[in-house]
């Protein structure tokens, strides 16, 4: 028997990882236009035919039902992988913002794949001598579960997992509960596990998916209709916490790394792309973006956002958000909270992420800006000025933000 096999979800020709510890499988294949030459989730028992909804659970379940040839199994995707943070580079964040806007062609791409897929490799195999569970750092969210469920899809789903969960597998029921409120996700159905705990999680995620399945309306719009997958990513982060609660088992926290995170390697061209994203360098080479401006369901403004700070020496020890308006007569400013989502190794500001809540109450309307103050050990202050926004509010008293 094998120590350990990952699966790598493929529906196109990509990067194939050469690591033995790494087996690449067509998922969907039985409706696939594409003929990859790869391992197949249609042979067996399996269900294949569900995958348009059930994503890669169709990869999980072929595994669960077919393969027994390893004490440890898990998943991954063509371009996400589970990584040691050390392995991150420190620009790899970055680089994610600005991928889907700007791919540049990297020469060297399957070398330094390989890379650290091996390194990974030799790391994993020693480690699951110490742990039994392997997954992503849970991914912090403005929003809970729920409420970021309800924002991106269709809410009655959520509701229905709940149900099912109730149904099919009720000593979940109150993990469900505690990750609806929590503004977090164990993102992409990324992990790597003992096959018996792997096994513990099938027995219960199939027989509430299936459930859910019966009991929903799955809309025409392509994306919606995968609703099954995306419940799937909730349902293990009710699993997670089910486990990390009632059993012993040790778990390792991982970074995700994102192959396209690889892309651009010219500086000229970084810097071009940095201009089309929205992420900004100013003169003390200080990047930084907001990934989010919005208003939320009390009225509040969310503020989210990162600076990264490869090569300044200062410690900074306190990050504000201001926002105020052009003659600066009105400011609203508030100390930042943690997003673990946004950590870099090796920087000089190791939390690097900002969230912040700004109560607009009391709000005056008008044309405001964003000012990300950093401020070092010896109250010396570094300063840069982010997008303008016109706040207003409608006749409901909604608030309204536009660029």
């Amino acid at each position: 028997m094998e120590k350990i096999k990952i699966f790598s979800a493929y529906y196109k020709q990509y990067y194939i990882p050469k690591s033995p510890i790494f087996c690449p499988i067509h998922v969907g294949h039985i409706n696939s236009q594409n003929e990859l030459g790869l391992l197949a989730d249609d042979t067996g028992d399996n269900i294949s035919s569900k995958n348009l909804t059930f994503n890669e659970v169709t990869a999980q379940y072929w595994v669960w039902k077919n393969y027994k040839e390893a004490e440890f199994v898990g998943f991954c995707h063509y371009r996400r992988y589970l990584i040691y943070p050390s392995e991150n580079n420190i620009y790899s964040k970055i680089r994610n913002k600005i991928r889907r806007t700007f791919k540049i062609k990297n020469k060297n791409f399957t070398s330094q794949m390989d890379e650290k897929l091996n390194l990974f490799t030799s790391k994993i195999l020693n480690d699951t001598e110490k742990y039994d569970i392997f997954v992503p750092r849970e991914i912090l969210m403005p929003l809970t579960l729920e409420e970021q469920y309800e924002k991106f899809h269709v809410i009655d789903h959520y509701i229905q997992l709940g149900k099912s969960i109730e149904k099919e597998a009720p000593e979940l029921s109150k993990y469900f509960m505690l990750a609806s409120s929590r503004k977090a996700i164990f993102l992409g159905n990324l992990f790597i596990m003992k096959f018996e705990i792997f096994d513990n999680y099938m027995q219960k995620a199939i027989k509430v998916l299936e459930d859910v399945e019966k009991n929903i309306v799955l809309p025409d719009d392509a994306y919606q209709r995968r609703a099954i997958g995306f419940l799937s990513e909730r349902l293990f982060t009710v699993f997670m916490y089910y486990i990390l609660d009632t059993q012993d088992y040790k778990v390792k926290k991982l970074d995700i790394l994102n192959s396209d995170s690889l892309l651009g390697q010219d500086s000229k061209k970084q810097e071009k792309s940095f201009s089309n994203t929205g992420v900004k360098k100013n003169s003390k080479n200080i990047f930084f973006a907001i990934d989010s401006f919005s208003s939320d369901s009390f009225q509040n403004i969310e503020v989210m956002g990162w600076a990264v700070l490869p090569k300044v020496n200062n410690k900074f020890i306190k990050k504000f958000i201001q926002l105020y308006s052009s003659n600066e007569k009105y400011t609203y400013s508030l100390e930042d909270s943690l997003r673990e989502d946004i950590v870099l190794e090796n920087t000089s500001y190791p939390s690097s992420g900002f969230y912040q809540k700004i109560n607009t109450e009391d709000l005056i309307e008008g044309k405001y800006s964003v000012k990300l103050i950093l401020e070092d050990e010896e109250k010396q202050q570094f300063i840069s000025y982010l997008e303008d926004y016109k706040v207003f509010k409608n006749e409901n008293g909604i608030v309204i933000i536009k660029i």
